[in-house]
């Protein structure tokens, strides 16, 4: 009669004599039992666990590999690369398709233990490629965030007319930023879900993903913006135009690129803009003032209308004396920080920028709000300030009533 196991640990079970038995399995195969003798230290049964289970990954991604290489394209099936297709047309239709195909497609060509975690086996992902691959993005620079690159344009008869190169980093350092690994890290734990399950475990799901940037975002001072936008205005008529509107709306550069004339309400002094969507927000309207306006006026002048190469936009604003190793896109923060010193509120700014959440709103431009409000503090620091000071008699000097 077979002897009744109990379980000690996960994959280690221990019989009435003491003796071990410990039961292995991994990316979908099972390495035959090992028993240990009853004066075996755990610690010894969890290291053998540990490497057996690695093991048991590696011959499982060998096979794989084999296979993956013998077997016709259309017949590889199992892996990121083969099995994101099918991700990518359930969210279709979505408002950020585009932005989370990227983020999904950004793991393919990451190298983690000499494999392509595009070509990793799905069955064989584990927290520790995760974070590889983020600690990768935070380490070595990305060419999804240093957006150097030189741009040609050819005439009807093949003859180059233009080239340009950006010559300032699209961001301000050198690696993938948090909030672009932690978008990475939510595409792919919602690519395992929509495949197992929405409670199905994900790699993703012990991985160190970096929090969120806790600091405001960047600003730059109006006298900086006007004296861009005055060399601007000699250098490109349309990078003027479409830098003037965001200036004054603070609109992102998809949303000025994606305008159409029918979505402007031009009567008099006075003007609606109806805001196309981006980046998951849904799409809204702003009233235009007088700046709004004039800056408008002035892309319709220059038909600056279309979607534009956002480098060459980036190249000529640097050169017009953006600073060095800040996004223009940092013009749609400035207004919002001016926003609020002119005491508009949380809400009024997620009107105009167009949040569909107000948390996003608040998270990024609430510090300024601090920042005001400590200003405001400091200033009255003096009023009534002396009330409960004790009042100081000189020596020598007669009290009044008192002899």
């Amino acid at each position: 009669m077979k002897q009744k196991r109990t379980r000690i640990a996960p994959n280690i079970y221990r019989y009435p004599d003491g003796r071990y038995e410990v039961l292995v399995q991994a990316a979908g195969r099972a390495a035959p039992p090992a028993r240990f003798p009853a004066d075996t230290h755990l610690t010894q049964i969890r290291k053998w666990v540990d490497q057996a289970r690695r093991q048991l990954v590696k011959e499982a991604l060998a096979i794989h590999r084999a296979d993956f290489d013998r077997a016709p394209a259309t017949a590889r099936t199992g892996t990121l690369r083969t099995e994101a297709p099918d991700y990518f047309a359930q969210i279709a239709g979505r408002p950020s398709t585009a932005a989370d195909t990227s983020h999904l497609r950004a793991w393919f060509e990451v190298r983690v233990d000499g494999v392509l975690l595009g070509d990793l086996p799905l069955v064989a992902w584990r927290t520790g490629h995760v974070n590889k691959a983020i600690g990768q993005w935070q380490t070595a620079p990305s060419p999804h965030a240093i957006r150097r690159v030189r741009i040609t344009s050819y005439g009807r008869k093949g003859r180059a007319i233009e080239h340009h190169e950006r010559r300032a980093p699209a961001t301000s350092g050198c690696v993938v930023s948090a909030l672009t690994i932690r978008h990475r890290c939510r595409v792919l734990q919602d690519f395992f879900r929509t495949s197992g399950g929405k409670k199905a475990a994900t790699p993703v799901d012990e991985a160190k993903v970096p929090a969120r940037h806790k600091n405001p975002p960047a600003t730059v001072p109006v006298e900086v913006i006007r004296s861009v936008l005055e060399r601007l205005s000699t250098l490109d008529a349309k990078t003027f135009a479409r830098f003037y509107v965001a200036a004054t709306t603070g609109q992102r550069p998809v949303q000025i690129g994606r305008a159409m004339p029918d979505d402007l309400q031009l009567v008099g002094r006075t003007g609606i803009w109806l805001v196309r969507n981006a980046k998951g927000e849904p799409a809204h309207s702003i009233s235009l003032n007088t700046s709004q306006l004039a800056a408008w006026q002035v892309f319709i002048e220059a038909d600056a209308w279309g979607a534009f190469d956002t480098s060459h936009y980036g190249n000529v604003i640097h050169a017009a004396g953006w600073p060095h190793g800040i996004r223009p896109y940092t013009v749609r923060h400035s207004l919002a920080r001016e926003a609020l010193k002119r005491g508009a509120s949380i809400g009024d700014v997620q009107v105009l920028l167009g949040h569909g959440d107000q948390s996003t709103t608040r998270r990024n431009y609430a510090p300024f709000q601090i920042e005001e409000q400590q200003s405001i503090s400091a200033r009255l620091a003096p009023y009534l300030a002396d009330v409960l000071k004790p009042r100081l008699v000189r020596p020598g000097a007669k009290t009044r009533g008192k002899p």
